[in-house]
C-alpha cells in the first residue's frame, strides 16, 4: 500500500509540471503575489573579500500566495553581465548565504540582483536590486565607484541593541542582545540580520536599495504569459526536446538527468505536447555538472537546457565616481593588507560550509534495495560478466544476438524469475545504454554495487529492475559514453555558509594575527537572544546593526557604535 501512495503522488506531481508547461491561454490576470528583499554584510567590498547576504519573502496575500523554495541571486557589472550567479534555499521564508568575489573582479559599481523563478513572469521591475561597490585594490585607482543614489528606504527603529559595554581592547569578548520594542510580531521581524564591521573612509549606511517597485500585487500578467512554474519544492531543470534532423520539438520522450558524483543524483521526465521539459533537481547541491540523453538512445533526440536565470536584465541608474584623496588611498591601503593578513593567517576563509542532510542523503533513487555487495569484499575478477556471474545473485548475464545482456530478478512476483529485458543500468548515477561499452569496463574500477530486483516505476518510466554501480570517485573513472549523450555545467543549491568567528577564551591562536574587519554576521538573530563574539587586533569604530523584515513588509534597522581601545 505505501508503494502504491508514492507512485501515486509521484504521478501527481509529474503531472503538475506537465501542466504548467502547457498553460495557453486565457486572459485571466494573474497577480505575482510575491515580494523579495535582501539585506548584505556592507555595500562596499574589496575583490577577494566575502560577501555576505539574506534574503527574504515577502507574501501580500499568504492564504493564495505561492510560495517559493528557491531564490536566484545575481550580481551584474555595468554592462549587465553577470559576474555570479546562485541558487538559494529557502526555509521560513528566508535564505542566506556567502559570495567569494575573485581577485580577478574589476573596480566598478555592480548591482545585486534577486528574485524567484515565478517573479521572472512578472519582469525585472519585480525583483528586488541592490547597489554595491567592489575595488580591486591590486590595481591603480584613480577614482572610486558610489553606491549612494536619489532613492530611499523608510525604516522603523523599533529594535534597541543593548552591549554589555561600550569599549572594548583587543580580542575581547562582546556581548550583543536584540531587543524588540515594538510589541507587534506581525508588524516585526521573526528574525534579524547581524552584522559588525569597521568604520572607514568607504563605509555607507545608508539606504542602497533601488526601490524599483512597491507591493508586489501591482504586478500581474495573463495567464498565457506564464512561462516560469513556482519553485515550491526544488530548483525545477527546464529545456526542450527536439528532432535534430527536422528542428521539430517531440513530445512523450523519456529523458535521464544525472549528477555523477560520490553521491550521485538520478531523475527522469518526459516532454510535453510542445517538446518542454521539467524536472525538479532534488536534493542536487553545489557545483556540478550533469549529465543528460534521451531514455531511447536516439541519437536523432536532442536536448537543449535552459539558464534557471533571467536573461532580460535592464540598464540601472549609474551613481558619479568619486575622485580619490589621501584619506581614501590610505583607507584602501589599510583595508588591502588586513585583506592579505587575514588570508595568509586563515586560508580557509570566514565561511564554513553546513552541509544539508538532504545533501547527504546517499540512499539510491529507487529506495528500498535486494541487494548490496561491496567488491573489495571479494577476490577482484577482471571482466563484468564474471563479476555478475559470480558475486551477483539477483542479476543474470545472458547472452543474445551476439551481445551479453544483464537480467535482473523480479522478486515482486510469488515465485521469482528473472525478468526478459534488460534493467535500468547505472554507474555513478549515469545510464548505460550500451552493452557492449558495459561489459568491456574495467570491472576494477567499481567499488560497490546495488540492485533493486522488481519493477521500478519513476514518473512515467518503467524498468525491468535497476542495476546501480558505483566507482571510487564517483567520476564515471573513464567510461565512454555515447555521442547522444549531453554534458553540461549545471549548479545546484548553493550549501549553506556559516560564519567562521575566532574564539580567544582559552587564549589560542595568541601569536597569530587578526586583522578582521568584519568582525561578525550573523543571518539568523531572534528577539532576544545574546550574540558573543570576539574583537580583533585592529582599533576603531564598530558599527553593529541590525536589520530585518516582518511578514508584512515592514523594514527595521538599528545602529549602535562600539570602540576597541
Amino acid at each position: 500500500m505505501n508503494k502504491l501512495i508514492i507512485i501515486i503522488l509521484t504521478l501527481i506531481q509529474f503531472s503538475t509540471l506537465q501542466a504548467l508547461g502547457q498553460i495557453s491561454g486565457g486572459n485571466e490576470k494573474i497577480k505575482c503575489t510575491e515580494e523579495i528583499k535582501l539585506t548584505t554584510d556592507r555595500e562596499v567590498y574589496l575583490s577577494g573579500e566575502t560577501l555576505w547576504f539574506k534574503v527574504y519573502l515577502i507574501y501580500t496575500n499568504s492564504d493564495n500566495a505561492v510560495k517559493s523554495k528557491i531564490a536566484y541571486l545575481e550580481i551584474l557589472d555595468s554592462n549587465l553581465t553577470p559576474i555570479k550567479q546562485l541558487k538559494v534555499k529557502i526555509e521560513d521564508d528566508i535564505g542566506y548565504g556567502a559570495i567569494y568575489l575573485p581577485l580577478d573582479v574589476q573596480t566598478g559599481q555592480y548591482t545585486i540582483s534577486v528574485y524567484t523563478s515565478w517573479m521572472k513572469n512578472f519582469g525585472h521591475n519585480s525583483f528586488c536590486n541592490k547597489k554595491i561597490a567592489v575595488i580591486n585594490s591590486f590595481n591603480k585607482i584613480d577614482s572610486l565607484p558610489t553606491v549612494s543614489n536619489n532613492h530611499t528606504v523608510n525604516y522603523a527603529n523599533s529594535t534597541e541593541i543593548i552591549c554589555d559595554k561600550s569599549r572594548y581592547n583587543q580580542r575581547d569578548g562582546v556581548v550583543v542582545k536584540i531587543k524588540n520594542n515594538n510589541g507587534d510580531t506581525l508588524n516585526s521581524p521573526a528574525t534579524y540580520s547581524l552584522k559588525v564591521y569597521r568604520v572607514d573612509a568607504l563605509d555607507t549606511t545608508g539606504s542602497l536599495y533601488l526601490d524599483v517597485a512597491g507591493k508586489s500585487s501591482q504586478y500581474t500578467v495573463n495567464n498565457k504569459s506564464i512561462l516560469y512554474p513556482p519553485e515550491i519544492y526544488a530548483p525545477i531543470l527546464m529545456g526542450k526536446v527536439v528532432s535534430k534532423s527536422t528542428g521539430i520539438p517531440l513530445a512523450n520522450q523519456d529523458i535521464y538527468i544525472s549528477v555523477p558524483g560520490r553521491i550521485p543524483r538520478f531523475y527522469v521526465t518526459r516532454s510535453n505536447r510542445n517538446g518542454q521539459i521539467f524536472a525538479e533537481m532534488t536534493k542536487y547541491y553545489g557545483d556540478g555538472e550533469i549529465i543528460i540523453q534521451p531514455a531511447t538512445g536516439n541519437p536523432d533526440v536532442v536536448i537543449n537546457i535552459n539558464s534557471p536565470f533571467y536573461s532580460r536584465h535592464q540598464e540601472f541608474d549609474r551613481a558619479p565616481w568619486t575622485p580619490t584623496n589621501a584619506r581614501l588611498i590610505n583607507t584602501l591601503k589599510a583595508r588591502h593588507r588586513n585583506l592579505q593578513i587575514s588570508k595568509a593567517y586563515s586560508p580557509m576563509g570566514p565561511e564554513k560550509v553546513n552541509i544539508p542532510k538532504e545533501a547527504l542523503d546517499s540512499l539510491p533513487f529507487f529506495g528500498t534495495y535486494d541487494e548490496q555487495f561491496n567488491l573489495d569484499d571479494y577476490t577482484r575478477f577482471t571482466t563484468m560478466e564474471e563479476v555478475f556471474r559470480e558475486y551477483v545473485r539477483t542479476v543474470m548475464v545472458r547472452n543474445w544476438k551476439d551481445t551479453l545482456h544483464l537480467l535482473a530478478l523480479n522478486n515482486a512476483k510469488a515465485s521469482p524469475g528473472f525478468f526478459n529485458s534488460d534493467p535500468l543500468v547505472l554507474i555513478d548515477g549515469v545510464p548505460i545504454k550500451n552493452n557492449k561499452k558495459f561489459f568491456a569496463f574495467d570491472p576494477l574500477k567499481l567499488r560497490k554495487g546495488t540492485v533493486m530486483a522488481r519493477p521500478y516505476f519513476y514518473n512515467t518510466s518503467v524498468s525491468m529492475g535497476v542495476v546501480y554501480l558505483q566507482t571510487y570517485k564517483g567520476d564515471l573513472a573513464g567510461f565512454p559514453l555515447d555521442n547522444y549523450v549531453t554534458i553540461m555545467d549545471y549548479n545546484g543549491i548553493q550549501y549553506p555558509k556559516k560564519f567562521y568567528s575566532p574564539d580567544y577564551s582559552m587564549q589560542n591562536n595568541i601569536r597569530i594575527p587578526d586583522n578582521r574587519e568584519l568582525l561578525y554576521w550573523n543571518a539568523i538573530v531572534k528577539d532576544g537572544q545574546d550574540v558573543e563574539f570576539y574583537t580583533s587586533d585592529l582599533k576603531g569604530e564598530y558599527k553593529i546593526i541590525v536589520e530585518g523584515y516582518s511578514k508584512n513588509g515592514d523594514y527595521t534597522k538599528s545602529i549602535k557604535s562600539i570602540y576597541v581601545n
